[in-house]
Order: structure tokens, then sequence, then C-alpha cells
């Protein structure tokens, strides 16, 4: 596989960093996916992997009352999340982490 330059990740982020939600969806398709979910638990445990800025993150959580990691490899967006989080009143809920997606530490738990 061709390795990514640098400048691609430049230009990424000058595109997509300032956007309240980094990838597709809306409210209305998260709503329809939990609706999907039979048999969540009264409080789930979810695991938000790139979750960007947090915009389908902060969205979960007004819809659940379960706890959420999220997780991005990019500081600059989990720095973004963090003060949305608090902004937000959902410090004790959403635990926002700058981690590679493909190494989750298993202390985390299930999810």
């Amino acid at each position: 596989m061709t390795e990514i330059s640098p400048r691609f990740w430049e230009v990424f982020f000058a595109v997509f960093e300032n956007l309240p939600r980094q990838g597709p969806g809306n409210r209305a398709c998260a709503a329809r996916a939990l609706g999907l979910c039979h048999g969540l638990p009264a409080f789930p445990a979810v695991l938000d992997l790139g979750c960007g800025v947090g915009g389908q993150t902060l969205q979960l959580a007004e819809m659940l009352s379960g706890s959420i990691v999220a997780v991005d490899s990019h500081a600059p967006s989990i720095k973004r999340l963090k003060s949305a989080i608090a902004a937000k009143g959902f410090s004790e809920r959403i635990h926002a982490m700058v981690a590679d997606m493909e190494h989750v530490d298993p202390a985390l738990g299930a999810f």
C-alpha cells in the first residue's frame, strides 16, 4: 500500500477540521440506526471509533443514557470534542481520547 503524504493530511484537515460533523449522516440517521439496535441495555456502553470532533458522539449522548468512549487519532479534534463535552455537561458520560482505533486498549472494557 502506498503511504499517504504529509501534504494529504494538511489539506484534509484544512478542509474537514472545522466542520461540525466530519462524516456522513445526521441526527436522524443516528436515531434510525439506534432504532435498529434491539435489546440495548438501559445504560449501554458505546465505543465511537474515528469520532473526529464528536458531532455524532454528542448526538448519541443526547439519545442514550449510557457511557461513551470516543476515540480519534487527531489530537486537535479530541481537544475540540473535550471542550464540547464540558460545555454540554457530558463529562461524566463521555471519555474522549487520542488513540489509534486499530489499537484500542482492551482494558477499556466491553461495548
